[in-house]
């Protein structure tokens, strides 16, 4: 072991495989490190040296790299000894051009100077927002929108925390919010119908991109509209496949919780106190100028291994107000107003039940025919329950919904005319009745001018077995079922 003690670096059961190998660990990163910092020179060079271009007895006409010349690049002039600056249409004297120095953006063919430019478009931090969540930054808002003109403009809110003590307003100006989609905002100024709340829907955050328009644009003609927000997809004729869409908007989620809900797109409309006119949450135009084309004004589609649970869903929000739909769905100048196909897939067409979950016991299906098989129905009605039902299944009224023309009660009793039909009888067109009693026999009675009753129609139920049919005299010759 030679000179090696406890306290040596020596190690005399060979070398120490780990420390080599943290060793060997740090010397690797402090090499990507060192390789960073040479990039990041590099890059700073190249950035350098196209700016500024060196010393020259004329004016050059391309930069180090013989690329165009960048609007703002210098070069020393050794015979005036000066330097100049380049505006994008000339050099100039670099002491004279200032934020104040028209000069030409790259392809652009109209000079501007700085402050011109800078005024497009406001950004608070101009304003001396700070957006370190401490700092109140509420008066550089303010300060943004009053920057604006009369009819307002676009203000820039980059990344940051934004502590806003009060909620900035901006009256009857239009604004575009560029909100940077990491902008926090915190504050008493924040919150439920505060600021970055939305104005039709005072529960909802703008974080990101927000326009609000207050324009007082007129539009054209009576029936065209003016747009907040534009987008149109033009397709191209040269392509034989595929979709062009206009406007997308996604939603996804993978959040464990039940209350948390994705929307892909929301729509609001809102009807003020002391409103006119139509309001429309969502309108579809459909311009059919082809008889080839197929033209859908809504396309509910998707896919998955599951089935999904609703394709249109028509609620109102009765927490918020007790006001509910007057009507589902309305149709107008349609052939069909509802079309289901009887594919392979189809249970029920039409469902009318308490929940998504439920058996609909109190159900209105209707379901597709199958030829020759046994239990199938075009249309089924199922009362709610079989003891001592109540209601009617069907039910046809006169215009003014006071008097019943004909009905179906939850018992599979008819009425008719005023008249009440056991379920085994027909009433013909003329208004008579061919009744079949509950031993087959068959009467005729005749109730529209002398309610003449058949000779063998009992008129009591007396004694009657269970299905005979007979007339309550009482109660306005009606006939009955025991």
């Amino acid at each position: 072991m030679g000179n090696c003690s406890s306290t040596s670096n020596c190690n005399p059961c060979g070398p120490d495989f780990s420390a080599i190998n943290q060793l060997a660990t740090k010397a690797g990163a402090y090499a990507r490190q060192a390789n960073t910092y040479a990039t990041n020179a590099e890059n700073s060079w190249l950035e350098f040296n196209a700016l500024y271009l060196g010393a020259f007895a004329a004016a050059p006409t391309v930069d180090n790299e013989g690329d165009p010349l960048q609007v703002g690049a210098l070069y020393w002039n050794t015979g005036l000894t000066q330097l100049y600056a380049w505006s994008g249409t000339s050099w100039v004297v670099a002491a004279n051009f200032t934020e104040f120095t028209p000069f030409l953006a790259t392809g652009t063919t109209f000079a501007r100077n700085l402050v011109t430019r800078e005024a497009d478009v406001a950004n608070v931090k101009d304003f001396g927002a700070v957006g370190d969540g401490i700092a109140d930054d509420y008066a550089s808002f303010v300060l943004a929108i009053a920057a604006l003109p009369a009819d307002g403009g676009k203000i820039i809110v980059p990344s940051g925390v934004y502590n806003i003590s009060a909620a900035p307003t901006w009256g009857a100006k239009s604004i575009y919010w560029d909100i940077d989609v990491n902008a926090v905002f915190t504050g008493t100024g924040t919150g439920y119908g505060l600021f970055p709340n939305i104005a039709t829907n005072i529960g909802n955050i703008a974080a990101g991109p927000w326009v609000q328009s207050r324009t007082t644009q007129a539009p054209l003609y009576v029936g065209a509209a003016v747009n907040a927000a534009t987008f149109e997809m033009i397709a191209p004729t040269s392509v034989t496949n595929g979709y062009y869409v206009a406007l997308y908007a996604g939603g996804a989620g993978d959040a464990p919780s039940p209350t948390n809900d994705v929307w892909a797109s929301n729509f609001v409309i809102e009807a003020n106190t002391g409103s006119l006119g139509a309001y429309f949450g969502l309108e579809v135009d459909v311009i059919s100028q082809s008889l080839s084309a197929i033209t859908r004004g809504i396309l509910i589609s998707g896919h998955g291994n599951f089935d999904a649970d609703v394709a249109l869903e028509i609620d109102r929000n009765l927490v918020i107000g007790t006001g509910e739909w007057y009507y589902g769905i309305t149709t107008k100048a349609v052939k069909n107003a509802i079309q289901i196909f009887a594919d392979a897939s189809l249970e029920k067409g039409i469902s009318i039940g308490t929940a998504y979950t439920s058996d609909f016991q109190r159900s209105l299906f209707s379901g597709k025919q199958l030829d020759n098989v046994v239990g199938n129905a075009a249309v089924v009605l199922q009362r709610n329950t079989d003891t001592l039902p109540v209601g009617d299944l069907i039910r046809c009224v006169n215009s003014a919904n006071t008097d019943i023309i004909f009905n179906v009660d939850a018992s599979g009793n008819v009425g008719c005319d005023g008249f009440f039909i056991s379920q085994n009888d027909i009433k013909t067109h003329s208004g008579a009745m061919i009744i079949a009693d509950s031993t087959g026999a068959i009467t005729y009675f005749d109730a529209r001018s002398t309610g003449i009753l058949a000779p063998n129609l009992p008129t009591s139920s007396i004694g009657l077995p269970a299905g005979s049919l007979w007339v309550d005299t009482t109660a306005g010759n009606v006939v009955k079922r025991v």
